[in-house]
């Protein structure tokens, strides 16, 4: 078995390294059986569940898109956040990749300013200037960010020399294993034609030639949905929409002291050598409960390990098989058959939907520890609404329709 060679996946910072990377993108079907068989993914489970648990503990009122943003992380479903400013949307994803070992790589103005003055006086190449390896990616889009500044500038030696229109993507979102765009739909549309393929197949297209990316999933954030028709395919590249709405006042207290407590760590740990730097494996070595909020909890192969599980764990591919939507009893086939069809022309779901919608179903099952799919399952189409608005109605039409569901098998 190929992870049972190599490692145990108890240890996470082993667990963390490039090689069981590639041997967890290498499983085949035999294999993904195998873990399933002996369990053998349990520790990255757990890890995986109590980095749940830390981010419900430091930011408030959150507990569902928490829950949507680690189950569409085993899914490699990508997910924007909408709503209102100041709602936390940036902060949800931000803390949560700080807890998988990913963080901006944060530098010296000053000495980044005199490494380049001095590049340019000595006319030397700018290499060494380029920002390297990067497996996290986030930056505010607007509307006059451009393609280099996203998917890397392009390589003037290689157009001079080999006329050869090729990009830079060291460091840049094709080269990125978790991906944050904030303000995407303010994006233009050279950078629009380059994301669909990147999110959608996973695939980039650079100088002629197309490149498989090693991105697990892509986060996005908006104030509001977009309203211009060009941005229409990149909105359905993310079928999963969490509205991120004011907490509560009944939990403002609540709200406060979180809100405090992340503020104090951040001012005491603002100045420590290890809050500038990159997703090393070294960071994996000590205090693995990630109690101050930076130390990490999980890796991102605890996630590419469970995304295959997920294939083989809840019926396999055969589970809308047509022969078995006729079973007795609840079927979640069934139901979710039924359901898609009374929403997809009233909430404009595209055909593209369901499937993933399906993958993130069995996700949220496998963080619940259960081994089939239930009625409660099919709420993921809550989260396909179209814009802000509709969302409250849509909500009720799947809580409706669950409730007639269990109302019926518990009475059959």
């Amino acid at each position: 078995m190929v992870l049972q060679t190599q490692l145990d996946p108890r240890d996470l910072h082993a667990f963390a390294s490039p090689e069981v990377t590639e041997a967890i993108k290498a499983m085949r079907e035999a294999d993904v059986l195998e873990v399933d068989r002996t369990e053998l993914f349990w520790p990255c489970l757990e890890r995986v569940l109590r980095l749940e648990e830390r981010l419900n503990s430091m930011i408030e009122g959150k507990e569902e898109i928490i829950r949507l943003i680690i189950a569409c992380t085993i899914a490699q479903v990508p997910m924007i956040l909408l709503g209102p400013p100041g709602t936390g949307k940036s902060l949800l994803i931000r803390k949560f990749c700080s807890l998988v070992g990913l963080r901006p790589h944060h530098e010296s103005i000053e000495e980044f300013d005199r490494q380049l003055k001095q590049l340019i006086e000595s006319q030397r190449t700018t290499e060494s200037l380029r920002p390297g390896s990067r497996p996290l990616f986030e930056y505010l889009v607007t509307r006059f960010t451009t393609p280099e500044e996203i998917i890397g500038p392009v390589n003037i030696n290689a157009l001079l020399k080999l006329s050869l229109f090729y990009r830079e993507p060291e460091g840049m979102l094709p080269a990125a294993e978790i991906a944050f765009l904030d303000e995407i739909f303010k994006a233009n549309s050279a950078i629009l034609n380059a994301l669909l393929a990147i999110i959608n197949e996973r695939i980039y297209y650079n100088g002629g030639r197309v490149f498989d990316v090693n991105l697990v999933n892509i986060f996005g954030a908006s104030n509001e949905p977009p309203d211009a028709e060009e941005l229409a395919a990149l909105y359905d590249r993310f079928p999963i929409r969490a509205i991120s709405r004011p907490v509560s006042d009944s939990r403002v207290d609540s709200l406060l002291d979180r809100a405090l407590r992340l503020g104090y760590q951040d001012a005491l740990l603002s100045g420590r050598a290890d809050h500038a730097s990159e997703s090393a494996p070294d960071q994996y070595q000590t205090h693995s409960h990630g109690q101050d909020g930076r130390t990490p909890i999980a890796c991102v192969n605890d996630f590419r390990l469970l995304a295959k599980l997920i294939w083989v764990r809840f019926e396999g591919a055969d589970q809308f098989h047509p022969t078995r939507l006729n079973s007795r009893g609840f079927s979640f086939s069934r139901g979710f058959v039924n359901l898609f069809r009374q929403l997809r022309y009233e909430f404009n779901i595209s055909d593209r939907t369901p499937e993933r919608l399906i993958r993130v179903a069995r996700a949220i099952a496998l963080l619940e520890l259960k081994t089939e799919l239930g009625p409660e399952h099919l709420r993921v189409f809550k989260y396909c609404s179209p814009d802000v608005d509709s969302a409250d109605a849509l909500a009720d039409v799947v809580e409706e329709y669950i409730a007639g569901l269990e109302s019926n098998h518990r009475f059959r």
